[in-house]
């Protein structure tokens, strides 16, 4: 079951990236990628006598214009690259993971503000959507298997006493409307 949950999760976040990015790409259309190009210094000169600056001022332009959190994010990849390589899996894959993560939003906040909150408020729902209905079908599954065991039992009033003290008022009242929708569903007696 948790390992569904687990897999559950990560389908609904690839999901929304899917979805996220695709809408991104209708909506911004080529003007996102000129505005990307031009950030990173990609674009063709206009006239001929424009000479592309030397690697070294580009890779100090770069330096100057990165803020800390990215260039932290990018240490803290090849520091998880190196654990990786000298044995410590578990260690470069979490550092890697983290990075690229920390690297991926600070990029994108800075770029896609609006984008992002959007983008999280729709997951945020589909998330807690997910948890309830999560939560729903393991309580029918739990009341299921008590009503089947309870039928197994001789002393069915000794089952239910003992039901009945370790629930809370809430917890019995919540039972009580999910068991009369699966007895009129048939899926109970």
């Amino acid at each position: 079951m948790k390992n569904l949950f687990i897999w559950g999760w990560i389908a609904v976040a690839l999901w929304i990236i899917i979805i996220g990015s695709t809408f991104l790409v209708v909506i911004s259309g080529c003007h996102a990628w000129q505005g990307l190009r031009q950030d990173f210094g990609i674009h063709k000169p206009e006239s001929k006598s424009e000479v592309a600056p030397s690697p070294t001022v580009q890779l100090w332009r770069a330096a100057k214009n990165s803020n800390w959190l990215v260039t932290a994010s990018i240490l803290g990849m090849a520091a998880g690259v190196f654990a990786l390589t000298n044995g410590a899996t578990k260690l470069g894959m979490a550092s890697i993971a983290s990075a690229s993560v920390s690297l991926f939003m600070s990029l994108a906040v800075a770029r896609f503000a609006l984008w992002m909150a959007v983008f999280g408020l729709i997951g945020s729902i589909a998330a807690a959507l997910f948890s309830i209905l999560a939560r729903r079908k393991a309580l029918v599954e739990i009341i299921k298997g008590t009503q089947e065991l309870k039928s197994l039992t001789p002393d069915k009033e000794k089952a239910n006493e003992i039901l009945a003290n370790n629930q809370t008022s809430i917890t019995k009242q919540i039972v009580q409307v999910v068991k009369n929708g699966l007895k009129l569903n048939g899926q109970i007696k």
